[in-house]
C-alpha cells in the first residue's frame, strides 16, 4: 500500500498509485480532508473555478452546491428567489423539501413536487402562521382555523377587534359584511 505517490505530472496521490486529479486522495476506511486552525481565526475550504463570478463546491452525484450565496441540493445551478434573494434550493427526482423540529414526531416541513407546494407538520402539532412576530392564523390537528385565536373551537373562528367579517366578491366596492 502506498502512503503518498506523486506522478510525473505533477498529481499527488494519498492511498492511490493512480492520481486523476492534483490531489486524489483513496482509502478503505474514512477518507476526508481535514482543516483544522490553530488561532481564532475560522479554517475553511474555498473551491473556486476560473470563472470569478461564482463558487463551487460539489460531489460527483451534485448532491450539494454552493454558488455565489445560493446553495443547492440535488443541482448544480441553485437559482436565487426573485429579486436576487439568497436561496436555499433543494431538489429530487419527486420533488425537494425541508424538514425541521424537535424529535422525530415534532417535525413541521416545507416541500413542493410538480403539482402543489405544501407546509404542514407531524402528529398533534398545530400550525402557525405569523405577521410581526404575534401568531395570526392557527390550524389545528382536527383541521380548525383560527384568525386571531390559537385555539379555534370551530371550523372557521374569526376572533378580533372589530365587529363585522367582510366578504369582497373581486372589487374594493363589491362587497358583504357580517355583523356581529
Amino acid at each position: 500500500s502506498v502512503d503518498l505517490f506523486i506522478q510525473t505530472g505533477g498529481n499527488i496521490g494519498i492511498g492511490t498509485t493512480s492520481p486523476i486529479a492534483l490531489l486524489h486522495i483513496n482509502g478503505t476506511d474514512v477518507v476526508g480532508l481535514r482543516i483544522n486552525t490553530n488561532s481564532s481565526s475560522n479554517a475553511a475550504l474555498v473551491v473556486r473555478n476560473a470563472n470569478t463570478s461564482g463558487y463551487g463546491l460539489y460531489d460527483d452525484t451534485s448532491a450539494f452546491t454552493y454558488i455565489k450565496n445560493n446553495v443547492g441540493i440535488g443541482t448544480t445551478s441553485p437559482e436565487s428567489i426573485g429579486g436576487g434573494y439568497t436561496t436555499l434550493d433543494i431538489r429530487g427526482t419527486a420533488g425537494g423539501g425541508v424538514v425541521f423540529g424537535k424529535t422525530s414526531a415534532q417535525r413541521a416541513y416545507v416541500y413542493a413536487d410538480a403539482n402543489k407546494a405544501y407546509y404542514g407538520s407531524w402528529s398533534d402539532i398545530p400550525v402557525g402562521i405569523f405577521a410581526n412576530n404575534t401568531e395570526k392564523i392557527s390550524i389545528l390537528s382536527n383541521g380548525n382555523v383560527g384568525i386571531g385565536t390559537t385555539s379555534p373551537g370551530a371550523q372557521l373562528e374569526v376572533n378580533g377587534t372589530g365587529n363585522k367579517l367582510r366578504l369582497n366578491y373581486g372589487t374594493a366596492t363589491d362587497y358583504s359584511d357580517i355583523y356581529t
